[in-house]
């Protein structure tokens, strides 16, 4: 499990303060490109049920995805059921999308403090871990 946390720089948000809360690349982030362009799909498809195995191993419940639609679109919808969202309820994971914004001239994503605010207000809003089973 160490190896394919390394690989999806999965890791323990806070041991101590948020138990059960981690934090990873999202899937195919460890292909070059992610995976797009000439990439082969198999090498995708390997590191998305990479990915998955990975969350389910550790019994994650909630994936959170802070990316914008089109870039979430253009990764993941020629993979698993079409959609991460669908891909990861197929799995029994709960997918929450915070839409990022894209920078007017370089069409970058933009991480604003507006934006990590309305993760840390996703994040609130689960069931604890505690209470989860």
């Amino acid at each position: 499990q160490v190896a394919d946390g390394a690989r999806h720089n999965f890791a323990p948000a806070s041991v101590r303060y948020a138990q059960g809360l981690y934090v990873a690349a999202a899937p195919c982030a460890d292909t070059p490109g992610w995976g797009l362009g000439d990439a082969d799909i198999g090498l995708r498809m390997m590191s998305l049920t990479s990915w998955l195995d990975l969350l389910c191993k550790v019994k994650i419940k909630h994936v959170v995805c802070l990316m914008g639609p089109e870039e979430l679109a253009k990764k993941y919808g020629s993979l698993g059921d079409g959609d991460l969202a669908k891909t990861c309820a197929g799995q029994g994971l709960n997918f929450h999308l915070l839409e990022l914004p894209e920078a007017e001239e370089s069409g970058d994503v933009l991480l604003t403090p507006e934006v990590l605010a309305a993760a840390l207000k996703q994040l609130r809003a689960l069931p604890k871990f505690s209470e989860e089973s």
